[in-house]
C-alpha cells in the first residue's frame, strides 16, 4: 500500500478537457475567457492591469500573440506594440508557471524540466529556477501516488488553486454581480456553483479542512507537510478514517496560507 507507482492524473486531464487545453488554463489563470477570445481582435486594446480577470472588461484582450508581437515590432522600427506578448505567460521562472509548478510538486507532480534547459516561452534563454526557488519545472499531468492514495483518493493542491482560479469568470456570470469576491470564493469552494462550471469543484472547504485534520501535525513537525496521515487502524473517527495514510504533502499551500 505504501508502493508508489507513477501515472497519468485522470483529474488533470479531466481538467484540461474542461478548460479546452493547457494554453487556456493558464490564460484563464489572469484573464477571463472574453478577454483570451479577445486574443488577434485588431480592434480590442490590451486589457489593463485592473481589467486582467474581471468579467465586466469584455472589451480587451488578455495579450497578443508572439507572431503578432514580434511583427507590429519590427514594422514599427523596433519599439514593441502596447500589448502583452502572450509568450510571457509561459515564463518557466515568472509568475505562473513557478506557482503551477510549485503546486504540481506538492502533488507528486514529476520534473519536466532541469536548470539550463531552454526555457518555454520562446526567448532562447535556459531555466534557472522558479520565484520560488525550484530548479525544476513539475508537471501535474504525471503524478507518483502510493497504492493507498489511488485507491482511496487524495487531495491536490493543483486542482484546488488552478481549477478555481481558472473559472473564477464563469461563476461570476452565474451569480448576482453584486456579490463580494469573497462570497463568490465561498459559494464556489463549497460546491454550490457547480452547475454552471465546467469543472465541478465540490466541497473542496469541507475536504480541505479534513485534510488539514489528519495532516496538520506533520505540517507542524516539518514546515511543509511531508509524511502521511495517520493509517486507519489508528483512529475511530470515520473522516479520519477515509483519509488514513493519505500523503500531506498537497496541504502545504493550505497550511501557508
Amino acid at each position: 500500500m505504501s508502493d508508489s507507482i507513477v501515472n497519468f492524473s485522470p483529474d488533470y486531464l479531466s481538467l484540461l478537457g474542461a478548460m479546452n487545453d493547457e494554453v487556456t488554463l493558464i490564460l484563464s489563470m489572469q484573464c477571463t475567457s472574453d478577454q483570451i477570445a479577445n486574443i488577434g481582435d485588431a480592434t480590442k486594446g490590451q486589457c489593463s492591469a485592473g481589467e486582467m480577470g474581471d468579467v465586466a472588461a469584455t472589451g480587451c484582450a488578455c495579450c497578443m500573440t508572439n507572431n503578432d508581437y514580434v511583427l507590429a515590432t519590427s514594422r514599427n522600427t523596433g519599439t514593441p506594440p502596447p500589448y502583452t506578448n502572450c509568450n510571457s505567460f509561459f515564463d518557466d521562472e515568472g509568475p505562473i508557471l513557478s506557482k503551477l509548478s510549485l503546486l504540481a510538486s506538492h502533488d507528486g507532480g514529476v520534473a519536466v524540466k532541469s536548470a539550463g534547459e531552454k526555457k518555454y516561452d520562446g526567448s532562447g534563454d535556459d531555466f534557472a529556477k522558479t520565484l520560488d526557488g525550484q530548479t525544476e519545472i513539475h508537471t501535474a499531468l504525471l503524478q507518483s501516488h502510493t497504492v493507498n492514495d489511488l485507491m482511496f483518493g487524495y487531495p491536490s493542491a493543483y486542482l484546488g488553486t488552478a481549477a478555481f482560479r481558472a473559472q473564477i469568470d464563469q461563476a461570476r456570470r452565474a451569480l448576482p454581480s453584486t456579490l463580494s469576491d469573497t462570497d463568490l470564493a465561498k459559494q464556489m469552494l463549497t460546491g454550490q456553483v457547480d452547475a454552471d462550471l465546467k469543472f465541478r469543484l465540490g466541497d473542496m472547504a469541507a475536504y480541505t479542512a479534513k485534510v488539514g485534520s489528519v495532516c496538520f501535525a506533520s505540517c507542524l513537525a516539518d514546515g511543509d507537510c511531508s509524511g502521511n496521515a495517520p493509517g486507519r487502524k489508528e483512529t475511530s473517527d470515520p473522516d479520519k478514517i477515509k483519509l488514513g495514510g493519505i500523503d500531506c504533502m498537497p496541504y502545504t499551500s493550505a497550511f501557508e496560507t
